[in-house]
């Protein structure tokens, strides 16, 4: 089955649903239809009809979940989640072999689509990498299925949103160039990043934005130097962080059972790393909590 053939049953089935058919029978069809995985077919095929037969379908009663649909968005996600289940992956290497041939000529949701493929060629990615429409990109740039060399291209892409895409990719090459990017959205995907340096994570845990500081004292594979750092910040819900992180080390959890405010200590004296010596002098502490816990780890 080629893209032409593959859309066209869409559009019957879009044209298919009228104003009374019940939207779990609805759903039914475009599950039994779905070939393609990708959310913009969802939208195509459900939010057209969707809105009105959910607000039908609600004030009958029967079906309470009207904030699920409060916007296309969220109706299309919702029902997308379900049907990405019945995707049949035997089908995507026809869609990509469609879209690499010459004659190629598909409007931008369908770009999309085969933007998001996991068996996409390096090909087919690189053209769909310099594709005028943001969403595209976009897909491009979040795909573990492109090649790196592509990815490293979108690396300075002019639209953030791109950036974003290709900064939390972990198949990304170089991926720590973003690590001083413009936009608070590209840094805090990049600091989301499994693939991410160490070095980046320490120049991170000095970032004046507390939401990146706090993503750096959650991460395992962060240096012990950032997580000691860490451990003085002076927001609460950062420094919380190094005592819940299983990777801290002993200095950075000494210094945070130092730290004036009772939780922080508290949850120095429960992470099991915390050394013997220290709980013993946390055993003495002012604060009932911090004794409570620092005897239940010494077994007292």
């Amino acid at each position: 089955m080629n893209l032409d053939e593959l859309f066209a049953r869409y559009d019957r089935i879009a044209a298919s649903v009228g104003p009374d058919r019940q939207f779990w029978n609805f759903v039914a069809l475009a599950h039994s239809e779905a070939e393609a995985n990708r959310m913009e077919i969802t939208t195509v095929i459900l939010v057209r009809p969707l809105r009105r037969i959910v607000v039908g379908f609600t004030e009958r009663g029967s079906f309470g979940a009207r904030e699920k649909f409060s916007s296309e968005t969220a109706a299309a996600d919702y029902v997308w989640r379900g049907l990405v289940r019945s995707v049949l992956p035997a089908k995507l290497p026809a869609v990509r072999d469609d879209a690499a041939r010459p004659r190629w000529s598909l409007d931008s949701g369908k770009r999309r689509i085969a933007a998001d493929s996991p068996v996409i060629s390096a090909e087919l990615a690189t053209r769909l990498s310099r594709d005028s429409d943001f969403g595209v990109r976009w897909r491009i740039a979040s795909n573990l299925a492109v090649p790196p060399a592509v990815l490293a291209g979108l690396v300075s892409d002019p639209d953030w949103g791109v950036r974003w895409g290709v900064a939390g990719n972990p198949s990304t090459p170089d991926v720590d160039s973003l690590v001083n990017d413009e936009e608070f959205g590209v840094r805090f995907a990049f600091a989301h990043n499994p693939a991410v340096r160490p070095a980046s994570l320490l120049a991170l845990a000095s970032s004046p934005e507390e939401e990146l500081r706090r993503v750096v004292a959650q991460n395992e594979r962060s240096p012990q130097s950032a997580l000691e750092l860490l451990a003085t910040d002076a927001e609460s819900s950062v420094a919380l962080w190094v005592g819940r992180n299983p990777s801290s080390g002993k200095e950075a959890l000494s210094i945070l059972a130092r730290n004036p405010e009772a939780w922080a200590r508290e949850h120095a004296a429960d992470n099991p790393r915390t050394p013997v010596g220290v709980l013993r002098v946390l055993l003495t502490d002012a604060a009932p909590g911090v004794r409570k816990s620092a005897a239940e780890r010494l077994g007292l």
